[in-house]
């Protein structure tokens, strides 16, 4: 039990220590206002609106960006890097399994990147919810965990691509090529959509999509979007896989906002599939919890460290 104390603490006392670190949540602070800025007032309006002060927290998981980059940036070396300098192996004489070893180094830094992301949440949410005069408190603590939830997911992804790829420039490279740019940034910007199509013969025009199952599924099948429509589903917004201001703003207006899938909207009189219930997000997550970190420990337990 201590040594595990110690490993956790070796993997999230750097981070929170770090001013490269901190200097991530200032930048999930900078990006929130930027998002909150740009957005057309009329839009806000409609939010404010509906949500009261909930609004507020509708805008954090818009960050989602620097929230994804910063993660991966914080934990691709954890294993890659650490084989080459030689501090895996001295990580490894703790009196721990190759397991504990892994799981440790996945909570350790999800512990330490997730104390970042509160920190600047909690930040932006005080300052705006007493320019509202309300606090929102129980949306603000479930929307946390779901992002807290979605950076496990991620550290998750990266430390075991880590353990998979051997040096770190090539971690890093599949991590923001593969992952990130393909699997999150322009899967929700057209890519799953042109996939669809190649596989259903079916044209979708972004602001009028069909009313698909496999569509929408394939729509939110990625972290991003599994966790969007979790924190829509927990604040009452839209059963939606774009980010909760959007999915609101959409759900009102139905057809305004490229690749923003709302179900009710597109569905409508017609029936759901289970799989698009927003409780089968959870799946979702799991899955891209469960199997890189499956791969990412027989590799890690089976390759040498040095």
């Amino acid at each position: 039990m201590n040594a595990q104390k110690t490993l956790l603490r070796y993997e999230a006392i750097p981070l929170v220590t770090s001013k490269r670190a901190w200097l991530f949540a200032v930048a999930l602070v900078g990006e929130y206002y930027l998002i909150l800025y740009l957005t057309p007032s009329g839009r806000h309006n409609i939010i404010q609106s509906q949500l009261g002060a909930a609004y507020v927290v509708t805008y954090l998981h818009g960050a989602g960006l620097v929230v994804a980059i910063g993660t991966i940036l914080l934990s691709y070396r954890a294993i890659a890097e650490k084989r080459l300098n030689g501090q895996l192996v001295t990580t490894a004489a703790m009196p721990l399994t190759r397991g504990e070893l892994f799981a440790g180094k996945i909570v350790g830094r999800t512990v330490g990147i997730a104390t970042l992301v509160a920190s600047a949440s909690i930040v932006v949410f005080v300052v705006e919810s007493l320019r509202y005069g309300g606090f929102a408190i129980s949306s603000f603590l479930v929307t946390l965990s779901l992002v807290v939830l979605y950076v496990f997911t991620l550290v998750t992804i990266s430390i075991s691509v880590s353990a998979v790829i051997v040096h770190p420039r090539r971690v890093i490279a599949v991590l923001l090529g593969v992952y990130f740019l393909l699997l999150d940034f322009f899967w929700h910007e057209g890519l799953a959509i042109r996939l669809y199509t190649f596989l259903s013969g079916r044209s979708v025009v972004p602001t009028d999509p069909p009313a698909s199952g496999p569509l929408f599924g394939i729509h939110r099948a990625t972290p991003t979007g599994a966790t969007n429509t979790l924190i829509n589903w927990s604040l009452g917004t839209a059963n939606s896989d774009g980010f909760p201001n959007s999915a609101l703003y959409e759900a009102q207006s139905s057809g305004s906002i490229w690749y923003v899938f709302v179900v009710d909207n597109t569905f409508e009189g017609q029936h759901v599939p289970w799989y698009l219930h927003e409780s089968f997000a959870l799946v979702i997550l799991a899955a891209w919890i469960v199997v890189p970190g499956v791969i990412g420990y027989v590799f890690f337990a089976r390759r040498d460290l040095t």
